[in-house]
C-alpha cells in the first residue's frame, strides 16, 4: 500500500510553574491536537521510536526507518538495563529490505525501482549500523561497489559518506 502520512511534533519545555497555553486554540485553529506531557527524554525518544516502528507502508525508506528505530531501541533497552524483546522483528526487517534491492544490487523507492542514490545510501547506513549491533546483513560489497558507480546529482557530502561506511 502506496501514501503519505504528515506528522509534525513540537517540543515545548516548560520550567516548574510555567504554564502552558495552546496557541493553536486561540486562533480558532479547529485541526485536532494531540497534546502529550513528558517528564524526561527517554519518554520522547521512545515515543518517537514507536512512531517509527508503527509506519504502515512497506516501501524502501519506511522499512529502513522501521529498521533504525528498532535498533535505536536496542541501544535504550540495553542503556537502561531492560529487556529487548524484539531482535526476531530486526532480522526480519533485514530480509525484507535484502529482498526490496533492484536488479543492480541497490534499492529505489519500491521493489525493482530503478536505483535512487540517496535511498540506497540510507539503507546501507542502517545496515551498518545494524552490523555493528552485530547482526547479520549479507554480504554488501557489491551494492557499495554498485552505488560508486551510479551517476547521482547527489552533492559531494553524500559520496564521501559512502566511502566511510566502506
Amino acid at each position: 500500500e502506496q501514501g503519505l502520512r504528515y506528522f509534525s511534533d513540537r517540543i515545548i519545555l516548560l520550567k516548574d510553574s510555567e504554564k502552558f497555553k495552546n496557541k493553536f486554540i486561540e486562533e480558532g485553529n479547529k485541526k485536532n491536537y494531540e497534546i502529550v506531557v513528558y517528564n524526561n527524554w527517554t519518554q520522547i525518544i521512545e515515543r518517537n521510536i514507536q512512531l517509527l516502528k508503527e509506519y504502515n507502508y512497506g516501501c524502501v525508506e519506511q522499512t529502513a526507518s522501521k529498521l533504525r528505530a528498532l535498533l535505536y531501541e536496542e541501544q535504550l533497552r540495553k542503556f537502561l538495563n531492560q529487556d529487548f524483546n524484539e531482535s526476531a522483528q530486526i532480522r526480519s526487517l533485514i530480509r525484507k529490505l535484502n529482498k526490496l534491492k533492484n536488479k543492480d544490487n541497490l534499492w529505489g523507492w519500491w521493489q525493482n525501482n530503478p536505483t535512487n542514490f540517496n535511498m540506497s545510501l540510507y539503507v546501507l547506513k542502517v545496515f551498518s549500523e545494524a552490523k555493528q549491533l552485530g547482526y547479520s546483513v549479507g554480504d554488501l560489497e557489491e551494492s557499495f561497489q554498485n552505488l560508486k558507480n551510479v551517476n547521482s546529482s547527489s552533492s559531494i557530502s553524500y559520496k564521501l559518506e559512502l566511502l566511510e561506511l566502506e
